[in-house]
């Protein structure tokens, strides 16, 4: 949960656990099915004490078998120990494949401690779906899943599964960590002595075994007690601090393309194979694309028409096309349809830009969410695409699937990422930029009245830049007017639940090239509260740092995940009837730390009282070491947004 601008946005890294390549598939390896859950089930005690996570992974088994250049095969095999209703999810199995994956003999039974057999998978109980990406750099993906979980405490549950690939361009990593403790984890990998591949090993110093016999090299990885990964509220993607191993071949081969991981140049130039044929455009769509710009004066009037031009005209649209989504669609089909994913609008804004005779290079891009690329490991590393202009004076990066961005920015998620810039002859691994706290801005002001029944009617504005900007834009249009006017609501209530909304001016939500201000009117109804012959009143009433806010842990083992630097302005002036005078005033706050600022006014002039509130956080990343410092920081803004004024009744 993130409380800037109001908005609820999802904190994917809090119990989501993403993997390193695109297609998500259980790392995993394989041992002959058998009754091996009934040796486990001896080894335990009945009625032992249950564990905190509801469950024990006794076994984890993994083999990947390369058995040639575009064959390959996994096999899995996974034995657990559930205790309670905690742990029934570790019963609910979700496997994901694609046209390059096939998932077959699955196979799933539970069985009580004394090894009787309590349920076993049927066909039936196999479930299939299509699933999509957010942006869909790769969209060809089905899950198959089962659920055997049972009441039954505490059983056995094992499984075992195979996927067969038929391009090495997919190849998972291995994750011997789970959210719960894991006994015995084992992966085994068989390649053919000739074959090239590489390895990196992540948070994890382990050394394999090495066998090799009749063609053949194996390599086993082996860890025992293996604690469970122990993820943090607000921190940055897990991919980046758990146990892992990545693996990729040397050289790949997808649907007849082939490609290289020995370096990004290499890896760059696969890209643009696919798509360097993609992106003509006929004289007809030619004469469209020069219209727009006929009146544009420099470059950069060029490049910002047609991409407020791409935002009109197309939508994105998560598709299932090409060699497993990789290929963009031709840019003339995309252009006619008006919709596509980001590779196929990130392939026609460079057509059209090259209409125009200006540069633009497709950019391979990890976003915020699913960790940080490693540079050393020129690999299939990437879950979108955006577009990079190189000007003469300025560089632009801009998100074709982003229709709440206001040209020249970059929604949040794609800041600070290790971007891989597609040329044909060349491609380069570089960062995008990151924006700054005064350009993330959310003002509100509020001109409040108070009236002799206590009641108090207020009119306001809220406007925003930046980040904040478009995370109101892409929120507010996922909502029907009702809905947003019940958000408005809520937001107003949060601290004066007997209110009434009087007006609000965002039935549509302003275009692009028009500030984005939300305009209300509403009546609090006895919000002072009453102390004798006193009136307490918290001016702060749209913007406070709640308890809730206030991180708990005592200290962090990973850096807390702000999404970006902003800056908060709250402006509230409040109206005095002529029965009422101030008594007491909350004292100015002038709180500053390294990585933020909060600073507080109260000022009176005539009838007028007027509050002001500022707060600023600076750095996107708080690390582990700040955390007391921040959680200071909290903490004292807390106590400030907690104070009231205090009016007496005049004689």
């Amino acid at each position: 949960m993130n409380r800037i601008s109001g908005i609820v946005k999802t904190n994917f890294k809090k119990g989501y656990r993403p993997r390193f390549s695109l297609i998500i598939l259980f790392v995993a390896g394989w041992f002959v099915w058998n009754n091996s859950s009934r040796s486990f089930a001896q080894n335990l005690v009945s009625g032992e004490s249950t564990s905190e996570k509801g469950a024990i992974c006794e076994l984890d088994e993994q083999e990947f078998i390369v058995k040639g250049k575009n064959s390959a095969e996994l096999r899995v095999h996974r034995i657990f120990h559930i205790y309670n209703h905690e742990g029934r999810k570790y019963g609910r199995v979700h496997t994901q494949l694609h046209k390059f994956a096939k998932l077959d003999n699955i196979k799933a039974q539970v069985k009580d401690l004394d090894g009787r057999l309590i349920k076993k998978l049927e066909k039936d109980d196999i479930k299939e779906e299509s699933l999509f990406s957010d942006y869909v750099l790769y969209a060809d993906r089905r899950a198959k899943s089962f659920d055997l979980s049972t009441t039954a405490f505490p059983y056995i549950l094992e499984y075992s599964y195979e996927v067969k690939y038929k391009s090495l361009f997919f190849w998972p990593a291995w994750f011997p960590q789970m959210e719960i403790p894991v006994k015995r984890s084992v992966y085994t990998l068989t390649v053919p002595k000739d074959f090239a591949f590489k390895m990196h090993n992540c948070n994890l110093e382990i050394h394999p075994i090495e066998k090799q016999s009749k063609g053949k090299r194996q390599l086993i990885f082996e860890l025992a007690e293996v604690p469970p990964f122990e993820s943090e509220r607000n921190m940055p993607s897990e991919i980046d601090y758990e146990m892992c191993i990545l693996l990729a071949a040397e050289e790949f081969d997808l649907d007849g393309y082939k490609g290289s991981t020995n370096s990004w140049g290499l890896f760059g130039k696969w890209y643009a194979s696919l798509a360097h044929k993609q992106y003509e455009i006929s004289p007809k769509q030619q004469d469209m694309i020069e219209e727009e710009i006929k009146n544009c004066s420099s470059p950069k009037e060029k490049v910002k028409a047609l991409y407020q031009f791409l935002q009109r005209k197309t939508r994105y649209v998560a598709i299932e096309l090409g060699i497993g989504g990789y290929k963009p669609r031709d840019a003339e089909s995309i252009l006619a349809t008006g919709y596509g994913d980001c590779k196929d609008l990130g392939t026609l804004f460079t057509a059209m830009l090259g209409v125009a005779g200006i540069e633009a290079y497709p950019a391979l891009i990890r976003t915020q969410s699913e960790g940080t690329v490693l540079a050393d490991f020129p690999s299939n590393q990437f879950n979108h695409i955006i577009v990079c202009v190189p000007l003469e004076k300025d560089t632009l990066w801009l998100d074709c699937t982003c229709n709440y961005c206001p040209f020249g920015e970059l929604p949040w998620r794609d800041e600070g990422c290790q971007v891989l810039v597609v040329m044909e002859d060349t491609s380069t691994l570089v960062k995008t930029p990151i924006s700054c706290a005064e350009e993330n801005r959310i003002v509100r002001s509020l001109h409040a009245r108070l009236d002799p029944d206590g009641s108090m009617e207020i009119t306001g504005t809220i406007t925003a830049t930046g980040n904040c900007e478009s995370s109101y834009r892409e929120f507010l249009n996922s909502l029907t007017a009702i809905e947003r006017r019940e958000w408005l609501g809520r937001k107003i209530g949060r601290y004066a639940p007997n209110y009434t909304l009087l007006s609000y001016d965002f039935e549509k939500i302003p275009k692009l090239d028009v500030p984005f201000t939300i305009g209300f009117g509403a009546k609090l109804i006895k919000y002072p509260i009453k102390s004798g012959g006193e009136l307490l009143i918290n001016l702060n009433l749209l913007t406070r740092v709640d308890d809730e806010d206030i991180l708990k842990e005592k200290e962090r083992k990973y850096p807390v995940d702000n999404q970006y630097a902003f800056t908060q302005e709250d402006e509230v002036t409040l109206d005095l009837p002529e029965n009422l005078e101030i008594k007491a005033l909350p004292n100015d706050q002038d709180i500053v730390f390294p990585f933020g600022s909060f600073h507080t006014q109260f000022e009176v002039k005539g009838n007028q009282l007027t509050y002001k509130r500022i707060e600023t956080i600076t750095q996107k990343l708080i690390e582990p070491k700040d955390y007391e410092k921040f959680k200071e920081f909290l903490e004292k803004t807390y106590l400030a947004d907690d104070s009231f004024v205090v009016l007496k009744k005049t004689e």
